[in-house]
């Protein structure tokens, strides 16, 4: 009976190593989380930005969170009929990403950070009125995009 026993500790103790083993996720070097921030930081530190583009588009404040950049604006309004999950308008933010890694090597370092890290993007457009609209660009989007 001692024997029985003690095998099925031994048989449980090596499931619950080996499924705790597997459900731990990678770590993610604590360097670069702290380059994120401090990127984030300093962005976040000139909001509000008004872009000078139409319908009034102001950046007010990043956020970083649970590996998740969100860049929140306002805008003056939300016509109706755009489809902010159409796929053109997610590849013309992805254009314009490449486009600011592009133009220095810190930019660049940062959507490398963000891709090892596995971070997404998150776009969130509010109305004064409360209408809102949001466009995630996933991980597994940017390291598509930065090939």
């Amino acid at each position: 009976m001692k024997k029985i026993t003690f095998l099925l500790l031994n048989i449980l103790l090596c499931l619950a190593i080996s499924c705790n083993s597997s459900n731990s996720k990678p770590q993610i070097n604590p360097q670069i989380i702290a380059e994120i921030e401090k990127k984030v930081a300093t962005a976040n530190s000139n909001c509000p930005v008004y872009l000078g583009v139409g319908n009034n588009v102001v950046l007010e404040c990043l956020t970083y969170e649970n590996n998740v950049i969100t860049y929140n604006y306002r805008i003056a309004r939300i016509d109706n009929g755009i489809d902010f999950k159409n796929k053109e308008l997610k590849n013309s933010l992805l254009y314009m990403l490449r486009a600011e890694a592009e133009m220095s090597s810190d930019n660049k370092k940062f959507f490398s950070n963000l891709i090892e890290a596995g971070s997404k993007l998150v776009y969130n457009y509010t109305t004064p009125t409360g209408e809102s609209i949001e466009i995630e660009i996933s991980n597994k989007e940017l390291k598509e995009a930065f090939k």
